[in-house]
């Protein structure tokens, strides 16, 4: 775990929101209902219910993301960060690469009966909101300020961590709704 500066740690988070963004606005958003909601033949998630389990993360990030920021002010000259060890695993373990599979918690698996455009709607929202935050961080040591863990209140991470988590996070979900996508393609 080395230390990054804020440019190191910021520019390549800033470069998945934004793949994600495009994704969302050139691709998801233009899909009807139908395809949104159609689940795989292996009774998995359907695109929008990918989609909807990543917005209940943001529901519960963002919030508190913005109040560790918000209670840090900024060091002058930018600063460092270094991932913490438990931050670092969870984001490791989450990554799409990693092929472990993971039973998501109650509170984050999606509704049965989902409003699919209105799920897209947030998730782009939601990312517009990470890219605003991501432009406010001016200090590393902004980035070792506490969030409480969505598992457990005795867990915090550190910002920095969060948002490396939250994007590893999208991208393996985005990846699996891309891949039911991909299997309603084959059927037509």
């Amino acid at each position: 775990m080395k230390n990054q500066t804020l440019e190191e740690w910021a520019e390549p988070l800033a470069k998945i929101i934004e793949s994600h963004l495009e994704k969302a606005t050139s691709t998801y958003q233009n899909l009807s209902e139908d395809v949104l909601n159609a689940r795989p033949a292996d009774g998995g998630w359907s695109a929008a219910g990918c989609i909807a389990h990543l917005n209940t993360y943001s529901d519960f990030y963002l919030p508190k993301t913005r109040r560790a920021l918000g209670q840090v002010v900024a060091e002058q000259g930018g600063g460092t960060f270094r991932s913490g060890t438990l931050g670092k695993l969870l984001t490791n373990t989450i990554k799409p690469e990693n092929k472990l599979k993971l039973k998501a918690f109650k509170a984050h698996r999606p509704p049965e009966d989902l409003d699919g455009v209105a799920v897209i709607a947030q998730f782009i929202e939601y990312q517009e909101q990470w890219l605003r935050l991501l432009h406010e961080i001016e200090g590393g040591n902004q980035l070792d300020a506490r969030v409480q863990s969505s598992i457990t209140p005795l867990i915090r991470f550190k910002l920095g961590d969060v948002f490396a988590f939250m994007k590893a996070h999208d991208e393996r979900h985005l990846q699996q709704a891309d891949r039911v996508l991909g299997s309603l393609m084959e059927k037509v």
